[in-house]
């Protein structure tokens, strides 16, 4: 056997090349036991670590070469290094499913900080060949957490035993605050919600990511609008008690938890059923209870005589949905909005409750204004009064329409400006100048309120007008025009009804702040907006979508949509990817639009946008034979990256079949040479080597070429 010199191959048993001259080639993946006893291997890239003893690193170098590992501190000391022997034939290691010539490396541990890891191929003789350096972060402290807090417009409040309720209904926000790492940051925050009654209890019952806003050190589900999020980790429909786990884990993998449990009243439960009006022709007294005396039974009628309105009736409900009761306590109901009487009679299953008001021509008491509700929303049921039978003087008031006009625009309906409704648009600094009801006709005079004026429809008419003067699409303000006014009959205000309606608007154009990051490797761009009053008018003022557009000068050339965007209050992250663009320089905006359309755009940067690998050439003799390595070299060049690089070599074939990643070191700014290897001789028709080079520029384009060749 011929020793291995520079500049020749000696002919031994095996093909010995190494990647050199980028960090995976040296370092290729160090590996320990985690904070939470797991196996963990890591890549050189991944900075973050949490060992808990020895850490193993993984090395690459050719033959008649050693490796050296150094760990470095950030005041430039040494704190541990390791040096191989010399690399032989036989020193090879596998790490990924590919053989290297190398060695593995262990040092006894590193206590939390800040190092870098110094990987060298050194000569026979000790000396550096190549280095590369690489950051190391050592945590294995779990991240901090504070307190949880929430924001929900039903549930409601605090149940006996001091727990929270919460509704699907509207949920804004639950939040964890003081959650921070120092030394690795925060990487992820996920949720778990689990049953804590019922026959699913210790299951999951919801999980999913929660947002973290590094700024503010906040874990936050929802972002604090109505219906933004909160409300996917609460299992709908149901009435349960439930726990909710934030599960919080820094970028080197340790982990920290925060819980609490809480009562879910996501379902409305049973409907209030009528079973005795008020009536002045009925002497009895409903169940013989003196509370109910002229209260005629309706349980068996078809049709409801109402011969006074307004009138009292009398409902009952299980015991369990009274919230008066304590069986009812957590999720029972009550009236809202009517005259509620309360608590009357109760039997050993259910609970009598009395209420006052005018019974409308739809069958219901004034819905859904008022009703009966447990909290999990607005309104969970009418009180009905079947098919009720009116006088002319009980008959009640019975809206048909009401409408607005808008100077500029003209007459809008009960509904105006909500996003998505195909209408005219109204000018902005415009104002709602007149009113107009539409009501069926009565034999009594009708009169209705609002806005501070009024006016009356008269006996046996169906309309009237009123004079207003309502400040509307204000220059950069938003807002909306939202009652329940009552039609009444003018000389018993009592006998009414209700009619709802909403003229809303956003003039208030949401703002590109500023660029947050930019990757050009993966071609993502963050970038933060504003928009203000975000969650006004029902969660309708919010940001809707955004993007990026490319331009050249004052050509858009390309739109794209933003992949995810994170929002608290009225601020969002918008993250975008331009991945698609074609080759060349461009002006980069960031745009936004809202809710209501209105949208805008700023510059975030100029991007030189490379989708084309490297240019890579193999040189080799014409003839296809070589006598020594130094006859194959290797030209990469790239148009736009600076510092385009060979990322890996792979030589096969040959006498021994060989498969093994080879190590390359750099000779000019565009020029690579491999190392030193050991090979057999090409003896014979069918042992050619076949070398395949992949070289990758600064956005990680990649361009592979293969060439053969024989040794002899």
């Amino acid at each position: 056997m011929k020793s291995l010199k520079r500049g020749a191959i000696a002919a031994t048993g095996v093909l010995a090349l190494l990647i050199g001259g980028t960090a995976q080639a040296d370092l290729l993946e160090y590996s320990f036991t985690g904070t939470d006893g797991s196996q963990r291997t890591l890549s050189p890239g991944d900075t973050y670590a949490n060992p808990t003893g020895p850490i193993t690193f993984a090395l690459s170098a050719g033959v008649d070469r050693k490796v050296r590992l150094s760990i470095i501190s950030t005041s430039g000391d040494v704190v541990v290094s390791k040096t191989s022997k010399l690399l032989g034939a036989n020193d090879r290691i596998t790490v990924g499913g590919k053989d290297y010539y190398g060695a593995f490396l262990s040092i006894a541990g590193l206590n939390e900080g800040k190092y870098s890891i110094k990987s060298e191929i050194l000569s026979a003789q000790g000396l550096s060949v190549q280095s590369e350096t690489e950051s190391l972060v050592v945590d294995t402290t779990a991240p901090s957490v504070g307190d949880f807090s929430w924001s929900m417009d039903y549930g409601r409040g605090t149940a006996p035993d001091g727990l929270p309720i919460f509704s699907t209904t509207q949920a804004r926000h639950i939040s964890l605050s003081g959650v921070s790492d120092s030394l690795s940051g925060i990487g992820s925050v996920n949720y778990k919600t689990l049953w804590e009654d019922g026959p699913n209890k210790g299951e999951v019952a919801k999980t999913g990511e929660v947002t973290y806003y590094q700024g503010d050190k906040k874990a936050m589900l929802g972002s604090g609008a109505m219906n933004s999020g909160a409300q996917y980790a609460l299992p709908g429909g149901v009435q349960s008690k439930n726990r909710i786990r934030f599960e919080v884990k820094d970028k080197a993998g340790n982990t920290a938890s925060k819980d609490f449990s809480f009562y879910n009243n996501s379902s409305c439960g049973p409907a209030p059923e009528l079973v005795a009006i008020e009536d002045p022709t009925y002497s009895g007294s409903y169940l013989g209870q003196s509370s109910f005396k002229g209260f005629r039974p309706v349980e068996s009628l078809s049709s409801v005589p109402v011969n006074k309105n307004p009138l009292k009736a009398v409902y009952k409900v299980p015991r369990t949905a009274y919230r008066g009761l304590p069986e009812g306590a957590i999720f029972g109901g009550v009236p809202q909005g009517i005259t509620d009487h309360g608590l009357k009679y109760k039997d050993s299953q259910y609970a009598y409750f009395m209420v006052e008001g005018p019974a409308g021509t739809d069958g219901t008491f004034n819905w859904n204004a008022w009703g009966w509700t447990n909290y999990h929303t607005w309104r969970c049921s009418p009180f009905r009064i079947e098919n009720p039978q009116f006088n002319s003087q009980s008959k009640p008031p019975k809206w048909t329409g009401i409408s607005a006009y808008i100077d500029g625009l003209g007459w809008v309906g009960s509904s105006y400006g909500n996003p998505g409704a195909e209408e005219a648009e109204a000018p902005r600094n415009t104002r709602i100048s007149k009113i107009r009801v539409d009501l069926e006709s009565r034999a009594y005079t009708q009169t209705v309120s609002m806005y501070e004026s009024s006016c009356d429809v008269p006996a046996g008419q169906t309309q009237c007008t009123m004079n207003v003067n309502l400040s509307f699409n204000q220059e950069g303000t938003v807002g909306y025009y939202h009652t329940r006014p009552a039609a009444t009959k003018k000389d018993n205000p009592g006998l009414l009804s209700q009619y709802s309606h909403v003229w809303e608007w956003d003039a208030e154009d949401p703002v590109v702040n500023n660029l947050v990051s930019h990757d050009k490797v993966n071609k993502t761009v963050i970038f933060n907006a504003t928009e203000s009053n975000s969650g006004h008018t029902w969660n309708r003022v919010r940001l809707a979508k955004g993007g990026l557009t490319a331009k050249q000068g004052d050509k858009v050339i390309q739109n794209f949509d933003s992949r995810t965007m994170d929002t608290s209050g009225d601020n969002s992250i918008l993250t975008n990817s331009y991945k698609g663009l074609p080759d060349g320089t461009y002006d980069i905006y960031g745009w936004v639009e809202d809710n209501y359309g209105n949208r805008s755009e700023k510059k975030l940067l100029q991007v030189a946008n490379d989708n084309t690998g490297p240019s890579l050439k193999i040189n080799t003799p014409d003839s296809g034979e070589i006598r020594t390595l130094d006859e194959i070299t290797i030209d990469v060049t790239d148009n736009f990256s600076e510092s385009p690089k060979i990322s890996s070599v792979n030589i096969k074939g040959g006498p021994a079949s060989d498969d093994i990643y080879l190590s390359v070191r750099k000779e000019s700014e565009s020029r690579y040479r491999l190392e030193y290897p050991v090979v057999f001789p090409s003896l014979k028709e069918g042992e050619e080597y076949r070398i395949t080079v992949v070289a990758e520029d600064d956005q990680l384009n990649e361009t592979s070429k293969t060439t053969s060749f024989t040794y002899n």
